[in-house]
């Protein structure tokens, strides 16, 4: 019943514009779900707050959406406990930007996606209990969090690369490597590859605890926008 009645709250929607952005994705629009309790994780008893691979891999999937597709990004916001070591708080949100050519069309599709995103994830993660953000000062804590003080970026990028089929190239490699010739998106004889992120078993404990040891409060952010290999080859 719970998850029933919030999927009809309406989210605060942030509307702007992006100028950078291509024509078709200039207008966008932004809400937020905020993961308000889950599952303990309790090694004593064999219980862990991980999600089994399956289950991710079909919830990533349902949430695919058709041209333009939105953008998720799951939002981890650290704020260590000063004196206490180890000590503080973390609040998970879940932030959702949806684009198009007008920003008064993003907000719309925004409200759409909010009711559809808010079924899936009371679906297919049931012990997890997200609620909608509905406030704007409830919203900017998760949008902007360390206000206006200065800030520290990091970044880390899925590797992708275009192989040509008749160029002698040499085998990737972790880290530098050797670096290889430069390719144009334009050479048609050649096969798009992105290598994925290994993925690891066990629990989110230890990112949980690092976030929390860190001298200042942390934001880590993981964002997905799902895309259409097939597609995206047909067009070239």
């Amino acid at each position: 019943m719970i998850a029933h009645a919030r999927q009809r709250l309406t989210p605060w929607i942030l509307s702007f514009a992006n100028e950078d952005a291509p024509k078709s994705e200039r207008g966008q629009a932004v809400f937020a779900l905020r993961l308000e309790s889950c599952p303990v994780e309790r090694q004593s008893e064999g219980r862990s707050i991980r999600e089994p691979r399956p289950v991710a891999i079909d919830l990533l999937n349902a949430l695919f959406a058709e041209s333009p597709a939105p953008t998720y990004a799951l939002r981890y916001i650290a704020e260590p406990g000063g004196d206490e070591f180890g000590r503080g708080e973390i609040t998970i949100a879940l932030l959702v930007k949806t684009t198009a050519a007008r920003t008064d069309d993003a907000a719309v599709r925004a409200e759409e996606l909010a009711q559809e995103v808010v079924a899936l994830v009371c679906a297919f993660l049931p012990d997890f209990d997200w609620t909608v953000v509905v406030t704007q000062n409830d919203f900017d804590r998760l949008w902007k969090p360390f206000g206006e003080r200065t800030l520290h970026f990091g970044c880390v990028a899925r590797r992708e690369e275009l192989i040509a089929l008749d160029t002698l190239r040499p085998r990737p490699s972790l880290g530098r490597g050797r670096a290889a010739p430069p390719m144009t998106e334009a050479d048609r004889n050649a096969i798009y590859v992105v290598c994925p992120f290994l993925p690891r078993t066990g629990s989110r404990d230890p990112l949980l605890r690092a976030l929390l040891l860190q001298p200042e409060p942390v934001l880590w952010q993981v964002s997905l926008r799902l895309s259409d290999l097939i597609l995206q080859k047909n067009r070239r």
